[in-house]
Formats: C-alpha cells, structure tokens, sequence
C-alpha cells in the first residue's frame, strides 16, 4: 500500500513539473483585424439612421481608437470622429457601435 501511494505521488509530481515545464500555449502573434456588421445599410426613403457594430478580432494586441470618416458629404457619422478612447474594441464580444446618418437635403 505504500509503495503504491508513493509511486502515485511520484506520478503526480512528475505530471505537475511537466505541465509546469511546459506551460500554456503560445498563439501566434496574429494582426489586428476589424470586423463590421452590417456590411451594407440600406437607408430606404425614410429612414435616416442606421447603426453598423464593429469589433476587433481575438489577438492579444491593443487596437488603435477608431476613426471613421465619409468621402461623400451626405453621409455623415455621428461617433468614433476623432479618435476617442471610447472607441476601441477589446475583441469580438466587445462591439464598437457607430451611428451613420444621412442627409438628404444634399
């Protein structure tokens, strides 16, 4: 009995200094990526504003804050227009939400 116990403390630590050893897994450094949901609004003949999400991809790096502009003077958004610390994502369950309006007397 006892030299059954101390063969499986023996085990035991050699699994334990093994893992230990060996340690988590290293990802590769992967870029970061933005997603954006939806990819096409459809502003219809009423509606004036729509709301697009977008989110960073799971990596370990730290994304810059957003900045998002139009090149058509009738679309115009209403976040994330100068860079604000609010708008950064932490990752795919971290969504940035961005409100894009357009005016139709243009």
């Amino acid at each position: 009995m006892f030299r059954a116990r101390k063969c499986l403390f023996s085990l035991t630590v050699l699994v334990f200094v093994s893992v230990s050893l060996v340690g988590c897994p290293q990802y590769e450094d992967t870029q970061v990526e933005l997603t954006v949901s939806p990819t096409q609004l459809d502003f219809g003949s009423g509606v004036l504003t729509r709301q697009i999400s977008v989110t960073k991809n799971a990596t370990a790096r730290e994304m810059n804050p957003l900045s998002v502009m139009s090149l058509d003077p009738w679309i115009l958004p209403q976040s994330c227009t100068n860079g604000n610390t609010g708008c950064v994502s932490d990752g795919p369950l971290d969504p940035i939400t961005i409100s894009i309006r357009v005016d139709r007397s243009r």
